[in-house]
């Protein structure tokens, strides 16, 4: 490059770094030409991007980009994703639009055109990428990707980040994985969640390069189990359906649902043999519904959409989930008494939420009614009330996130199996909300588990 006569005593270069690589600096040399530089001319901004095949999680994929310009005209660059062909109904969600590497999320199964571009505020540059999402998954929800992995031992060589990097093996011998040779006899993996989770099933991949009566190696265990923390205790998951040391494949092991922090599964050894995980996959109860999301704006706003949404499980127990939205824009929201819904992605259920915004010309409405909350629960079991209700408008426009005060519950009325009303206050209105409450019968727990040590 040129550039205009300067005099100095030092001269250095400035690099940013191309997100998710580092860079080096072999040799730099300076020269006096004597000549005039050339008119510096704008040029386009440079864009490359491409799918990383290496991510294999199902219904998302991670786009890898690359932005670069020359600094002109104002040394600004920015960049964005964006869906630019899909199937009907179909939604995609970026992690982040503005990065130039990311995540996609998918709501729907088929063939999409992704596009990113940037723009230095003069010209703009854009490149496609075109992924053809095959499936979902099969509806459940791995939560193994938002943990933190720990052991009791890792072998300097292995990982214990490798059992939930989402790389499917293709063999028991395959890498990465975690391994805790020469530690042997009993050793532990361990999930940690920043929020309490509700799971009900696991998957494991083991590790393995010796077989039982090795006298020395990694092999498969001899016998395991997976134990959830509840509160400063540790505890086997209830009713498993049994624990596999097959290799070559997952071992599959359901239970009756927990809530936690933390789960851990505690794999005893063969003699002479230490232990290894390739993968480790937990996934989360399938709700039974997702509670209703409103939200009201004035024409012209933009509003900031929840970033949880309320889960409720079959037994009447509740748990809230991060969600992620699409990006709303102007036009969706420019005419007052409309509505749109939108279709967002919930990190604890495969299956999708949506949200619908409703645009008023005016702040001045009132409610009009308070729709019904319907609960369910145990006999014994105080009902989960909601903390919030769905109140309409005389425009016609909804609000899920009205506050309530439940009336106080006699545990008398829960106590056995039955129907019952329980009513609720609601600020600024004289409608009053009613929540009706089915105490259920218990759940046949399945039978006994099956013998596992």
């Amino acid at each position: 490059m040129r550039f205009q006569e300067v005099t100095t005593g030092k001269l250095r270069v400035l690099m940013r770094h191309r997100d998710g690589h580092t860079s080096g600096l072999k040799e730099i040399q300076a020269y006096n030409t004597d000549g005039r530089p050339p008119t510096a001319r704008n040029q386009t901004p440079y864009v490359e991007a491409w799918r990383d095949p290496t991510y294999t999680r199902p219904g998302q994929v991670r786009l890898t980009g690359i932005t670069e310009d020359d600094g002109l005209p104002k040394r600004t660059l920015s960049s964005s994703w964006r869906a630019a062909a899909g199937p009907d109904d179909g939604t995609v969600i970026f992690d982040d639009p503005h990065a130039s590497t990311t995540v996609a999320r998918f709501t729907k199964a088929g063939t999409y055109t992704l596009e990113l571009t940037a723009t230095d505020g003069a010209s703009t540059s854009s490149k496609r990428v075109v992924v053809k999402v095959e499936e979902l998954g099969d509806g459940r929800v791995n939560l193994a990707p938002s943990a933190t992995p720990t052991a009791s031992y890792t072998s300097g060589w292995e990982s214990v980040a490798a059992i939930n990097d989402g790389r499917e093996p293709a063999s028991s011998s395959d890498a990465p994985r975690w391994g805790s040779w020469p530690q042997k006899d009993t050793q532990w993996i361990q999930y940690t969640w920043e929020e309490p989770v509700r799971v009900d099933g696991s998957d494991l991949y083991f590790f393995r390069d010796a077989q039982p009566g090795a006298a020395d190696g990694v092999g498969v265990p001899a016998s395991w189990v997976i134990e959830y923390r509840d509160g400063d205790t540790w505890r086997e998951v209830p009713a498993p359906s049994g624990y596999g040391t097959a290799e070559n494949r997952y071992n599959r092991t359901t239970f009756t649902p927990v809530t936690t922090t933390a789960l851990r599964a505690k794999l005893t050894g063969h003699p002479n043999l230490a232990l290894g995980v390739q993968e480790w996959k937990v996934y989360a109860e399938a709700p039974e519904s997702v509670r209703e999301t409103h939200i009201p704006t004035l024409r012209g706003t933009i509003p900031d959409l929840p970033g949880q949404v309320t889960l409720v499980y079959a037994d009447g127990s509740t748990a809230r989930s991060p969600v992620a939205w699409p990006a709303l824009t102007e036009d969706q929201v420019a005419e007052g008494g409309t509505s749109v819904t939108i279709t967002g992605l919930a990190d604890r259920t495969a299956q999708p939420v949506t949200a619908t915004v409703w645009v008023r010309h005016t702040d001045a409405v009132e409610i009009t009614s308070i729709a019904e909350e319907r609960v369910t629960t145990r006999p014994g079991r105080a009902p989960t009330l909601p903390a919030t209700v769905v109140a309409t408008y005389n425009d016609g426009s909804r609000d899920s996130r009205t506050q309530v005060t439940w009336d106080p519950v006699d545990p008398d009325q829960y106590a056995g199996p039955g129907t019952f009303e329980v009513r609720g206050t609601v600020p600024d209105t004289s409608h009053r909300a009613t929540a009706t409450i089915t105490v259920a019968r218990p759940r046949d727990p399945g039978g006994t588990s099956p013998a596992r040590r």
